[in-house]
């Protein structure tokens, strides 16, 4: 890619917009620029005075930027746009709420266990939604049927779904009752993990406390995942444990002891140590005790993910420890990063 912005840089889309409100202002001076011309990022909605002048400027748009193709969808009597379906009706235009043929209506389950304000936002988002796109009641009134459907099917009653269409209207129709508590919320904010009806016993608690010292706090909840608790993935077998740094330590004198490294499986590199040419190999033939229970001289003491890791990890260890058995080699008890930095 020689041309554009990295996906999934957090700046492309700033990025972008600012391109391409740069340029759109010179657009709309053509003479065959459309008469309303609105923009959501790279979603526009258009309205010219005929075909001709559409193509017109569908045409000159793409001639401006060789890398840069817009794509166009002339609309019908009915037109998706975002989160609207917009109706060519006889005098006006008529917009409900959009969704997509592959909607499956699945949301939050009313038997999730989460805090009950993420239940109530979720249907005050979709009312809000429908009061702001639906500009009629029969519309609106349509839209609520639907939204009362889509929380059914997830578990919530008919009753708690109109307890909460009733709240929200009523915030509508008498604005001095408002809702301010996001304008209003304190600045420091603590957040606790949600267990259930203890968060909010706890929650109760500190805020006595903060209220006993005057200090303005809000107190939030936030989900965890299953993984915050315990690990989902087997446990990996200590044999086949890689990229760690072991020690050896003779089960009948602890002072003779050797502290290593490997990038492979942990029983190949015990089953290595117990062949000629090793400090370990010497050691088992004066100790019967370690001869006969090799494996239960070896442990794990830290397990990295890179190689540089172990590397700087068995320095330290030996520079530390000093362990015998590392003395009787050639490198005289260093690894190779001690023999580099001492």
């Amino acid at each position: 890619m020689t041309e554009g912005l990295a996906m999934g840089n957090p700046l492309s889309g700033t990025l972008a917009n600012i391109f391409l409100a740069h340029f759109e202002s010179d657009w709309q001076k053509q003479p065959f620029a459309p008469k309303i011309y609105t923009r959501f990022l790279d979603d526009t909605f258009t309205i010219f005075k005929s075909n001709e002048d559409a193509d017109k400027f569908f045409t000159f748009i793409n001639n401006q930027f060789p890398t840069v193709k817009f794509t166009k969808e002339i609309g019908g009597k009915n037109l998706a746009f975002l989160y609207a379906d917009l109706t060519l009706e006889i005098d006006e235009i008529s917009t409900t709420v959009y969704r997509k043929p592959t909607y499956t209506n699945l949301l939050l389950s009313n038997e999730s266990i989460c805090p009950d304000i993420w239940k109530h936002n979720l249907i005050t988002g979709m009312l809000h939604r429908a009061y702001k796109i639906t500009f009629s009641w029969p519309n609106f009134h349509n839209e609520v049927q639907k939204i009362i459907k889509i929380m059914s099917m997830n578990g919530y009653t008919i009753n708690w779904c109109r307890s909460k269409i009733n709240d929200f209207l009523n915030k509508k129709m008498n604005p001095t009752q408002e809702d301010r508590s996001i304008i209003d919320r304190p600045r420091n904010i603590i957040m606790l993990p949600y267990y259930g009806e203890a968060s909010y016993k706890f929650r109760r608690k500190l805020k006595r406390i903060f209220r006993k010292m005057n200090a303005e706090v809000s107190i939030m909840f936030n989900s965890f995942k299953i993984k915050n608790y315990f690990s989902l993935k087997s446990k990996t077998p200590r044999h086949l444990k890689s990229t760690i740094v072991y020690k050896f330590e003779c089960q009948v004198d602890p002072e003779v002891s050797y502290i290593g490294k490997t990038k492979r499986w942990f029983f190949k590199r015990v089953a290595e140590h117990r062949k000629p040419n090793s400090a370990i190999y010497d050691h088992l033939l004066t100790c019967n005790q370690c001869a006969n229970n090799v494996n239960e001289s070896f442990s794990i003491i830290y397990q990295g993910r890179k190689e540089r890791e172990i590397n700087i990890v068995e320095t330290l260890y030996i520079s530390e420890k000093y362990p015998t058995l590392n003395r009787t080699l050639s490198s005289q008890g260093k690894s190779a990063f001690l023999r580099v930095f001492y």
